[in-house]
């Protein structure tokens, strides 16, 4: 028998520490720390079902979640059933380091008693129960927002990152293009996070509206990437393969896409093997508002 499930990772910041929410059932000792989770009722969509099943396990009001990571199956040893997890993101902000929740709603869990309290992801990663650990992500996106700016100013004057991302702009003709882009529909802009360290910058836009001489003809469901990774002790380790890889998952659950673009410099020989390690296909150098370019393409 097969079960749609929903399993929540809400997460905070604190001083700097990326923690996670867990909790422990009152008078069962022996069982390790969960995550909300539960089944998806007949009729539900599982977007629906994870904040409702968060709401009655943590008493938490969340209307939105920030990101789907998709769907896992997962077999219970104790069960002949395969369940089917959805895994979404939430980030929250949140002071209280631990409460008592009283499940009151909910067939399964109604008169409950959750202790809840944080824990880091990586103890998280080792402790959670039923294998709800498995599918943390081990980098963390972060809407960009323009206190964040100073970190990018830092990057871009290293040369490791100038090399290709160097437009010959002052500071300020660059802090205004991050700025604007703050606020664009077409470019969503990210910091890349990995153990509480911010090691790079990544962004999607929409192809078709980039304009300005770029992608013309493209499809509205097509989008293009661009990363770098800031801090050099990171580089040449796989972090830009596995935070790239992490980055499609997220694409591929939350959008409605075709394709995925990358324009390498033909001279950056050690991105674009990072596209192809990732599943990207060498389509060959095109012409650009920049000059030349190598085109990369994920198909759907």
């Amino acid at each position: 028998m097969n079960k749609k499930k929903v399993l929540a990772y809400i997460f905070r910041m604190n001083n700097g520490t990326k923690e996670l929410l867990v909790f422990d059932h009152r008078g069962v000792p022996e069982v390790n720390p969960q995550v909300p989770a539960g089944t998806v009722d007949s009729g539900e969509k599982p977007r629906d079902a994870v904040l409702r099943e968060v709401y009655e396990e943590t008493g938490l009001k969340l209307t939105s979640f920030d990101f789907s990571l998709g769907q896992y199956d997962y077999h219970p040893q104790d069960l002949e059933q395969l369940h089917r997890r959805s895994i979404y993101i939430f980030n929250i902000q949140e002071s209280r380091d631990e409460w008592r929740h009283i499940v009151s709603t909910g067939e399964e869990d109604k008169g409950m008693k959750f202790d809840f309290y944080w824990l880091p992801v990586e103890k998280a990663r080792k402790t959670l129960v039923a294998k709800m650990g498995d599918y943390l992500p081990k980098y963390f996106f972060k809407e960009l927002v323009e206190s964040d700016l100073l970190i990018l100013k830092d990057w871009l004057k290293k040369p490791h990152v100038k090399e290709f991302w160097d437009d010959n702009e002052s500071w300020q003709e660059s802090y205004n293009k991050y700025v604007s882009k703050i606020s664009s529909e077409a470019v969503k802009q990210y910091l890349v996070y990995f153990q509480n360290r911010p090691i790079g910058y990544i962004q999607y836009y929409w192809a078709s509206k980039v304009g300005d001489g770029w992608w013309e003809g493209y499809s509205n469901d097509v989008v293009g990437i661009d990363q770098y990774i800031g801090e050099f002790d990171f580089i040449g380790k796989g972090h830009g393969t596995q935070m790239i890889k992490e980055f499609i998952n997220l694409l591929k659950s939350n959008l409605k896409i075709s394709k995925i673009i990358a324009d390498p410099n033909p001279t950056n020989s050690r991105a674009i093997k990072c596209y192809e390690n990732c599943g990207f296909k060498n389509v060959g150098e095109i012409d650009t508002p920049d000059g030349k370019e190598v085109l990369m393409e994920y198909l759907l």
